[in-house]
């Protein structure tokens, strides 16, 4: 949509910082109660870019289990995308594309556009935000400054930067005094401890459908299930990434391995008695060829070994990718000092937060997604009111 670069009013009624997933539907929700006087200010050049880049270009934007799943379904409904489901409880939009989503939510604000009730300022970083007598003030890196009587912090986390997450809303909420919880990635790759790597670049692409659990000084501090994939220098999958939301903080970390049953469907006594029967085949019938013949290797073929290793395949780990890989920001903007219903920050009135911003993360599956749409939705409405 054509972006407006000069803004000739000083003065809004209201301001929402970040045109993501939660500040796109904080707009548009905001405008359906009846809101005027909106600013929109997005610092990359484009509204909605990490969208274009979930659920591999797919969009899983929630799920049938997720608290808001109702409320999203009549969310899209009402933007023309209806949604269908995959067998694990996965919704995407029926056209398979992310794009579907993103453009909705900008065909709305361009309507707005054109009708007067809403500015967009993209490619703009704001740079502070302080509360003034009357009004709530809003500065860029230039100098200049607006004034809204409501703002609402939708600026995402520090999740892939190269889609706009800066980390901007910490450093905001921090200057403005709310709690924040410590934060790091997650749903992200676990890395292989620097000794192990070698050990495992065989098994790069190999795929299972597995249980695991990530230990923490052998102590067991997640479970998950799902496929995990290695990589020549992570695990990654889907497993992988949930896992991930138990990493340990910096400090906190002690010993740290993942756990893997590889054959979740038999016991250990099973798997020994379909080796003795398999002849020539081994594990080859039961798992990926790459992770059979490794576990064959480490067993030198002893049956019972192999069964061990199958039903307890342990992998050292000593980090996670980092923020450039990983889907979402685990900590934030702590929730005891933000009404639940509304977004709106219990020591500043009209300051709102939203989406990735806040201390609140979820596991793989759409669920992230469903909480950026209705934490901006129920600040949008709360602002317009």
């Amino acid at each position: 949509m054509p972006q407006k670069i000069f803004i000739p009013k000083t003065k809004y009624r209201a301001m929402i910082i970040g045109g993501g997933a939660s500040g796109l539907c904080a707009a548009v929700s905001y405008l359906a109660a009846g809101g005027k006087e909106l600013l929109l200010i997005e610092a990359l050049d484009e509204l909605g870019k990490k969208i274009l880049a979930t659920g591999n270009g797919r969009c899983n934007l929630t799920n049938v289990h997720a608290d808001g799943y109702a409320d999203t379904i009549a969310l899209f409904s009402s933007l023309g995308v209806p949604l269908r489901a995959d067998a694990e409880g996965r919704a995407y939009p029926m056209s398979n594309r992310a794009a579907s989503v993103r453009d909705a939510f900008v065909e709305r604000l361009k309507t707005a556009v054109r009708a007067g009730l809403c500015e967009v300022l993209a490619g703009r970083r704001v740079s502070g935000i302080v509360r003034e007598a009357s009004a709530i003030s809003v500065s860029f890196e230039n100098g200049a400054s607006l004034e809204a009587e409501k703002v609402l912090i939708a600026t995402g986390g520090k999740a892939g930067p190269q889609y706009g997450s800066f980390g901007d809303g910490f450093a905001f909420a921090r200057s403005l005094g709310q709690e924040l919880s410590r934060i790091r990635p997650s749903l992200v790759q676990l890395v292989y401890s620097e000794g192990e790597k070698a050990k495992f670049t065989s098994l790069d692409g190999a795929r299972a459908k597995a249980n695991a659990k990530l230990t923490v000084s052998r102590e067991t501090a997640a479970t998950a299930s799902g496929e995990i994939l290695f990589r020549k220098d992570c695990l990654s999958g889907i497993m992988a990434f949930d896992l991930s939301c138990a990493w340990p903080m910096p400090g906190d970390e002690g010993e740290v391995a993942v756990v893997i049953d590889l054959a979740p469907a038999l016991s250990e006594g099973e798997l020994v008695h379909t080796l003795k029967n398999s002849g020539a085949l081994g594990l080859r019938g039961v798992l990926d060829e790459r992770i059979a013949a490794f576990i064959e290797c480490e067993a030198k073929g002893d049956d019972r070994a192999a069964a061990a290793i199958v039903k307890a395949f342990e992998v050292p780990v000593s980090g996670t990718k980092g923020w450039r890989e990983a889907q979402v920001t685990k900590g934030g903007v702590a929730l005891p000092g933000i009404r639940e219903d509304t977004g709106e920050s219990v020591r500043i009135p009209g300051l709102y937060f939203a989406g990735e911003v806040l201390n609140r993360d979820f596991v793989c599956g759409g669920y992230n997604l469903d909480h950026a749409w209705n934490s901006g939705r129920r600040a949008g409405i709360a602002m317009a009111k």
